[in-house]
C-alpha cells in the first residue's frame, strides 16, 4: 500500500452567519488520497467542496483558515 499523498482527519470549519451565529459547514470530514489515485470530491450545492479545496491549497502557515482537524500532505505537495 502506498503512503498517503493527502490525509484529512476530522476537518471542521464554520462561518459567521447573517446574525453572527456560527454555521458549521464542514463537520468532521475524513479522507485519504494515495499517490497515483484519481479522487473526485462530490457533493450537492453548499456541501463544502470549495471550502475543502481552499483549505488544502492554502499554506499550512495560515492555520486559521480551518477551525480544527488534521491535514497531512507529502512534502512535494505543500
Amino acid at each position: 500500500m502506498t503512503d498517503p499523498a493527502i490525509q484529512v482527519r476530522d476537518l471542521r470549519k464554520s462561518f459567521a452567519g447573517p446574525k453572527g451565529a456560527q454555521t458549521e459547514v464542514l463537520k468532521g470530514v475524513d479522507f485519504t488520497i494515495r499517490r497515483g489515485e484519481v479522487f473526485a470530491l462530490l457533493g450537492s450545492n453548499g456541501a463544502g467542496k470549495t471550502t475543502i479545496v481552499k483549505i488544502l491549497s492554502t499554506p499550512r502557515l495560515i492555520r486559521e483558515i480551518w477551525d480544527s482537524g488534521y491535514i497531512r500532505t507529502i512534502p512535494s505537495l505543500n
